[in-house]
């Protein structure tokens, strides 16, 4: 299973702030207890929107999708065919038909080039 992560927040597109949702995917996450899920990603722009919107999703699938692209000026959800929908428990969306872990973040680590986001599980599928 690929772990893809959607969020969404305030983001600077061409000098205008608008809100805006991206989906990323990372190998590096995991259960750090029963209730709480850690992801990690570089500290850039996915980072920010997670920042700014405190919640985040973890989505489980399983196929590989190409979302290398930065998702700061494309809509990586069209590009990619990813069909989403709003989660129930955060303002974010979620990857439709996907297993799931809804997340608020509770704490963030710096990791120099990187940050460590530990999310509160408020919803499962």
């Amino acid at each position: 299973m690929k772990a893809f992560v959607t969020c969404r927040g305030k983001a600077e597109v061409f000098g205008k702030t608008i809100e805006k949702d991206d989906v990323f995917t990372t190998d590096k996450h995991a259960f750090l207890s029963e209730s709480h899920y850690g992801i990690s990603t570089n500290n850039e722009f996915s980072a920010k929107l997670i920042r700014d919107s405190k919640v985040f999703v973890v989505n489980f699938l399983d196929k590989d999708i190409d979302l290398s692209n930065s998702g700061q000026y494309i809509d990586k959800f069209e590009e990619s065919g990813i069909v989403k929908e709003e989660a129930e428990s955060v303002d974010c969306p979620r990857i439709a038909g996907s297993e799931f872990l809804e997340c608020e973040v509770v704490e963030e680590i710096s990791l120099g080039s990187h940050v460590l986001f530990v999310g509160k599980i408020r919803n499962k599928k």
